[in-house]
């Protein structure tokens, strides 16, 4: 997969392009997680408007 080339791409270059690569990942996964968390208090928050 493409982050597996990243991992290897970046094993050739200085480790503080490892850092910084390493925080943009997880900043990633933690948006797309807030995200996710987001759509799911939207759909309860829906479901529970509808039904009352």
């Amino acid at each position: 997969m493409v982050s597996s080339q990243l991992i290897d791409s970046l094993d050739s270059t200085e480790t503080e392009s490892d850092l910084t690569i390493a925080d943009m990942m997880s900043l990633s996964l933690i948006s797309s997680l807030s995200l996710s968390l987001c759509f799911d208090i939207h759909s309860v928050f829906f479901f529970f408007s509808n039904r009352s």
